[in-house]
């Protein structure tokens, strides 16, 4: 909620992260192609590749949360009250539960849970394109179908990166 007085502090946290993710997958990604450059290192390419995928797709979350915080500069007025509202505010609430269990799925490498997941979060996808259309289909006026169809797409970018981090 931007008008909290703590808005300026948590966006400007979220920035601040964002940074210090896309130095660290930039880290990442020099110590792999270091590590390649080693003789003998033929073997592990599969696997860097992957671990160079899994950076990208973490740092890309961040860029997402970022394009999140920013959405709420369109529209001053609050959201309607109403069903594509509601939606949207649940698949919020599933992006976001799915987020911290993925990560607690990962550490542990639960592969049953992390199936169940990637379902979930394939109906997600659905639900957002879902969402979208239902959208471009209503009479809001542009700046919250603007904000609408913004957050659904990123949710759903969220909701992609956190299958492939799966």
């Amino acid at each position: 909620d931007r008008s909290s007085p703590r808005w300026p502090a948590r966006r400007t946290h979220i920035y601040e992260l964002d940074v210090e993710v896309n130095q660290l997958e930039r880290s990442i990604r020099k110590r792999i192609v270091a590590h390649l450059s080693i003789p003998g290192s033929r073997v592990d390419v599969p696997y860097c590749l992957l671990l160079m995928s899994l950076a990208k797709d973490v740092e890309r979350l961040g860029d997402y949360a970022k394009n999140l915080a920013e959405v709420v500069d369109i529209r001053s007025a609050p959201l309607p009250k109403d069903e594509t509202v509601q939606e949207l505010q649940e698949i919020r609430r599933g992006v976001e539960d799915s987020f911290q269990v993925a990560a607690e799925v990962f550490t542990s490498s639960n592969r049953e849970r992390a199936i169940e997941l990637i379902h979930q979060g394939r109906d997600v996808a659905h639900r957002c394109d879902a969402l979208v259309r239902r959208i471009s289909q209503s009479g809001y006026d542009a700046s919250t179908t603007t904000v609408l169809v913004l957050a659904t797409r990123y949710y759903k970018r969220i909701g992609g990166h956190l299958l492939n981090v799966l």
